[in-house]
């Protein structure tokens, strides 16, 4: 394997890395607001 193309494939993963993490991360919070308004 090239180095470049290491290079590409780890900048890949993480990316994909923050996709999901941002993806948890709003899941999260619209699960925690949907509780907060049915719990009133």
């Amino acid at each position: 394997m090239h180095t470049f193309e290491r290079h590409i494939a780890i900048l890949r993963s993480q990316a994909l890395a923050v996709l999901v993490a941002n993806q948890v991360r709003a899941a999260d919070s619209h699960w925690y607001y949907h509780f907060a308004w049915s719990r009133d």
